[in-house]
């Protein structure tokens, strides 16, 4: 039961010291496209994407590992994975290499689909905030006008309007001014 629940979830292969696969899990035959016959006695360059040089994959996957644990990403195939880990023998000289792989590239390809999003959504916010700034100028130009006549109705025709007219006359002017603080508030 615990083998096919590390199978479903993590690919594990063992080299010898020499970096020849002695052992590949069902996971890892399945990300690698390989059957367990194919991958023994290879060295992990068989499934290089293409993406890492032949160099960063010698002898057993990672440089970087040589006399000690470690963790590395690498992208094989189209899966990027972890690897870690060697084996040895009671006088610390590596007998095994461990590498154990865990898919992450359905996280790598939301992550990017996310951040394409992200990028989307400024983009459309930033048109959005020029459409805004667009109509509230064309918006305040007749706005202007029209409190600019109601203040030349006031100004010169003060005298002749009753007190109705005038009060018209304030309210027209208060609801422009109004207006104009909706539309800067816009």
């Amino acid at each position: 039961m615990i083998e096919n629940a590390i199978d479903e979830h993590v690919s594990i292969a063992i080299t010898d010291k020499n970096g020849k696969i002695e052992y590949a899990n069902e996971k890892f035959c399945s990300v690698s496209k390989y059957s367990t016959e194919e991958l023994l006695m290879q060295d992990h360059r068989i499934i290089n994407s293409g993406y890492h040089s032949k160099e960063f994959c010698v002898p057993y996957g990672i440089p970087s590992l040589r006399g000690k644990f470690g963790r590395e990403s690498l992208k094989i195939l189209l899966n990027i994975v972890l690897f870690t880990g060697y084996r040895h023998n009671h006088c610390s000289i590596p007998r095994q290499y461990v590498a154990i792989w865990t898919d992450e590239t359905g996280y790598k390809q939301l992550e990017e689909r996310m951040e394409e999003q992200v990028k989307e959504l400024a983009r459309s916010n930033d048109e959005l905030e020029h459409f805004a700034y667009v109509v509230t100028h064309d918006l305040q130009e007749p706005l202007l006008a029209i409190n600019s006549f109601v203040q030349l109705l006031e100004k010169y025709c003060n005298r002749e309007l009753d007190a109705r007219a005038n009060d018209l006359i304030l309210h027209a002017v208060a609801g422009t001014n109004r207006m104009q603080m909706l539309i800067d508030d816009l």
